[in-house]
């Protein structure tokens, strides 16, 4: 396989994603609300989707449960669309709720192996404290909190992956330079 064409392509869509996750964090209200529509649109796409779909078999045993989701997915998206500061707050519950069920089966799992583990376990204990932690500060921080941490996870998430990519381009560079 030739890296050389790859390279530039891959540095520059690295650099691109972490620029992105920057100013997402600089104006995370802004990057919430843009997450928030961009979920609505592809709730709203769903819904169309699923309409067709049902439209074209609503013949077939069993296609009532199509129509169920596209109207669901359809009020879904309208809502995510119309009132982005509920939908928000919703996405935001639901992240306190995966950080703090997290950080509880990190401890419970942490208690589990700790006599397999004995030099370790102690770091599974201390992540779930953590992830615990921060359901608590984003729960304090309701509602407010909620227009600025799904924005913020997206920048972080992007940094990440741009980071990630940049690693890639400047290895696949020097492995061409060998």
């Amino acid at each position: 396989m030739r890296l050389q064409p790859i390279w530039m392509p891959v540095l520059f869509h690295g650099a691109a994603l972490v620029l992105l996750g920057a100013m997402a964090i600089a104006a995370p209200r802004w990057a919430s609300l843009t997450v928030d529509v961009i979920i609505g649109i592809s709730f709203s796409v769903s819904a169309a989707a699923g309409l067709w779909t049902y439209m074209s078999v609503r013949d077939l045993p069993g296609t009532v449960w199509i129509l169920f989701w596209a109207l669901l997915s359809g009020v879904i998206g309208a809502i995510m669309m119309m009132k982005p500061e509920a939908a928000l707050l919703s996405l935001t519950m639901l992240v306190i709720v995966y950080l703090f069920s997290h950080g509880l089966v990190s401890i419970l799992a942490a208690l589990e192996y700790r006599d397999l583990l004995p030099g370790v376990w102690g770091w599974g204990i201390a992540e779930g404290l953590c992830h615990i932690a921060l359901a608590g500060l984003l729960a304090i921080g309701l509602p407010d909190s909620s227009m600025w941490t799904i924005g913020t996870l997206a920048g972080v998430s992007l940094i990440i992956f741009g980071t990630n990519l940049i690693a890639i381009a400047a290895t696949a560079r020097r492995f061409i330079e060998i």
